[in-house]
């Protein structure tokens, strides 16, 4: 039954009607209050916090997709919906917001990217290049070019510093594909 129970619950993420793990709760509710209910529903919606996969399963899930440049939007929707839960549940750990920014970019929101953005570089004190790199791409999407440029400088300056300066990057499954893009990209693109 606990099986089952938990199935019930992950199964929830992987709707379009679910974006936050407030939804994957609402939903669950709203199945158990129908005529002669499910026990496994019951159960899931009883123990539904200690069912919920750990913050890590969704980040991996969500991670998995925003390295992707080129996914269908049905695939970025849902594994915004994986990083949001892990955010939601795990708020302290900014890769999950990260995450979440990155995979706003993919979906074409651009302005909920860089509001995302401008938390994560507070969070980090403007020491990751993922989050400069994510920042540069964000930025071209909204026409700031010589910002996103300037970020762009400030993401390599990070992954390849000077002698006296400190290398931090706290986010590697992101990095590369970020800075593939960049390169092809901001880097790349005349003045």
């Amino acid at each position: 039954m606990a099986q089952r129970a938990r199935a019930e619950v992950w199964e929830l993420f992987s709707r379009e009607d679910v974006s936050s793990v407030d939804d994957a709760r609402r939903l669950l509710a709203s199945t158990v209050a129908t005529p002669m209910p499910d026990a496994a529903r019951e159960v899931a919606l009883e123990h539904f916090d200690q069912l919920l996969p750990n913050p890590e399963w969704f980040h991996m899930r969500a991670v998995a997709a925003a390295t992707e440049p080129d996914l269908d939007p049905r695939h970025y929707a849902a594994a915004l919906t994986w990083a949001s839960a892990a955010h939601q549940l795990a708020p302290d750990r900014y890769s999950f917001l990260l995450t979440v920014s990155v995979l706003q970019y993919r979906l074409g929101k651009y302005r909920e990217a860089m509001s995302s953005l401008e938390t994560v570089q507070e969070l980090t004190a403007g020491r990751d290049a993922a989050v400069w790199l994510a920042q540069a791409l964000v930025q071209a999407r909204l026409g700031e070019v010589s910002d996103a440029r300037a970020s762009y400088a400030k993401a390599r300056e990070l992954i390849d510093p000077k002698p006296d300066q400190e290398r931090w990057i706290a986010a590697p499954a992101i990095t590369p594909a970020l800075l593939g893009e960049c390169a092809q990209g901001i880097a790349g693109s005349p003045q």
